[in-house]
């Protein structure tokens, strides 16, 4: 799937990916393999909160 499609997704349906581990006010949607996008929405807006490499260290990103 592309970023685009997964957007647009999100963008539909703002509740289709679960809440990450480490975070309860993010979810987390796994693009692919090798990146993952940090989300949140309140009322009819959409905040992309991270977009990153599944091999960083998430301790680094502050998330």
């Amino acid at each position: 799937m592309h970023f685009e499609e997964t957007i647009d997704q999100i963008s539909i349906n703002p509740y289709l990916y679960p809440f990450s581990d480490k975070k309860k006010n993010l979810r987390r949607c796994v693009i692919s393999p090798q990146t993952t996008l940090f989300y949140r929405f309140a009322g009819e807006f959409v905040e992309l909160a991270s977009f990153r490499g599944n091999r960083m260290n998430p301790k680094e990103l502050g998330l």
